[in-house]
């Protein structure tokens, strides 16, 4: 045992001596974390019950309260130039394990991993093609699932980028993704994606660009019985006019947009068809080189896992403030204020008799980071929301403090940023990049 652990060690050192003494030809990051977090109500119960029935759930009431979590979590990449720098390998992934103190039936392993190869070809045309996969413990939604539910997403994407003039680039893709869920109650999302999209865009000699296409796509939902098919479809087509746009109004303000038409055609019942409007508008002033604010406004659809419900669209505002205030600290602050109106299915639109739902939820985070070392760092992050509903009253809140130590190790300074490794990590507060 002994001599296994040690041949294990060894090889391991080797590879990462081989990377680290090869730092021109390729660049590894490696990041350790472990964590501890308060979660005021891990599986989102409501706070009253709802009118005229049981409260949701079937656990009893005092059941219903906070936890503790634990989590560890191992994060690595590798960039491997092949031909040139533009023409490279990318392997990045997580292995994680979380574990609740009281409700133990929620403990699990996460896992990701993508892979990317960039082909660059006569410096005007780059191929990109993605491979990814991953497992993470299922987003509660209402209290009535207490049981433990893993998600299995896997991602592959082919894209072709290709620069016509000094201004102009065409791009092109194709997708193909699937998503599984352990618990059968959840297994009626289980689906297939795919599709494509191409889009023109233009980059103006100071920096700002503007571009237009289309999306096309098919979602199959492959474990639906009649009842359900006949409740939810099996499936549907879209297909999205889109056009974004970044204006750099002045090297302390940039204004993006997102707007796009959704054309949504359901397999079986057309009744079903509609259309959906995904608008994003964003503004970045930077105040000083360590002051940023970010302002987004936003209208669009989503999916959401309610047998209930057939789609939502959510409307709202979020600011988000980031400060750096030394070498050492860094801290931000968001606030998320959102309108959900939850498109209701046929039946449950004749028995309650209102087609459709409303939630209002109010977000309110803060976060702060101590880099009190090159490689460590000490992360403190948290929220604290409330949402309530119109039509039938039920109102929910959530509070979430996390504190994490975090150990980075790079044979090149900036490799973790540039690989990426900290998508794989839970924020709150923040979203990735801020």
């Amino acid at each position: 045992m002994k001599y296994r652990a040690l041949k294990n060690s060894s090889v391991a050192i080797a590879l990462i001596s081989a990377f680290s003494g090869s730092a021109m030809a390729a660049e590894l990051a490696l990041q350790m974390e472990t964590s501890l977090r308060s979660d005021s109500n891990p599986l989102k119960f409501y706070d009253n019950p709802a009118p005229g029935g049981p409260g949701p759930g079937p656990v009893q009431q005092e059941q219903r309260g906070g936890d503790t979590v634990t989590g560890a979590n191992l994060r690595a990449g590798v960039l491997i130039p092949l031909a040139s720098d533009q023409t490279r390998l990318i392997l990045t992934g997580s292995l994680g394990s979380v574990h609740y103190k009281d409700y133990s039936q929620l403990n699990h392993r996460e896992s990701a991993g993508d892979a990317t190869l960039d082909v660059s070809i006569a410096n005007n045309v780059l191929l990109q093609a993605h491979a990814g996969t991953g497992k993470k413990l299922f987003q509660y939604i209402n209290g009535s699932l207490t049981d433990r539910d893993l998600v299995t997403s896997r991602q592959t994407d082919l894209n072709a980028y290709w620069k016509l003039m000094n201004d102009f680039q065409f791009n092109a893709g194709l997708y193909r993704n699937q998503t599984n869920y352990e618990l059968a109650v959840n297994q009626l999302y289980n689906n297939h994606e795919k599709g494509g999209q191409f889009f023109l865009r233009y980059t103006s000699p100071t920096g700002s660009s503007v571009q237009a296409g289309v999306r096309q796509g098919e979602a199959q939902f492959t474990d639906r019985d009649f009842r359900q098919i006949a409740d939810l479809d099996q499936g549907y087509k879209e297909r999205e006019l889109a056009a974004d746009i970044e204006w750099l109004y002045s090297p302390k303000t940039v204004f993006s947009g997102h707007l796009g038409k959704i054309r949504r055609e359901y397999h079986f019942d057309d009744s079903r068809d509609t259309y959906l409007t995904n608008l994003v508008l964003r503004g970045t002033y930077h105040f000083s080189p360590s002051l940023r604010f970010d302002l987004q406004l936003f209208n669009r659809p989503y999916s959401l896992i309610d047998p209930a419900i057939q789609y939502v669209t959510a409307t709202g505002q979020r600011l988000d403030l980031s400060w750096n205030y030394s070498p050492k600290w860094k801290m931000n602050l968001s606030y998320l204020h959102q309108n959900s109106e939850q498109q209701l299915i046929e039946r449950i639109v004749r028995t309650r008799g209102y087609a459709t739902r409303n939630e209002k939820l109010q977000r309110f985070g803060a976060g702060a980071v101590w880099q009190f070392d090159p490689r460590w760092r000490l992360m403190l992050d948290g929220i604290a929301e409330r949402s309530n509903r119109d039509e039938d009253g039920l109102r929910q809140s959530q509070r979430i403090i996390s504190l994490a130590l975090e150990y980075t190790f790079e044979n090149q300074t900036g490799s973790a940023d540039k690989l990426r490794l900290r998508r794989y990590q839970q924020h709150y507060s923040a979203v990735e990049g801020q």
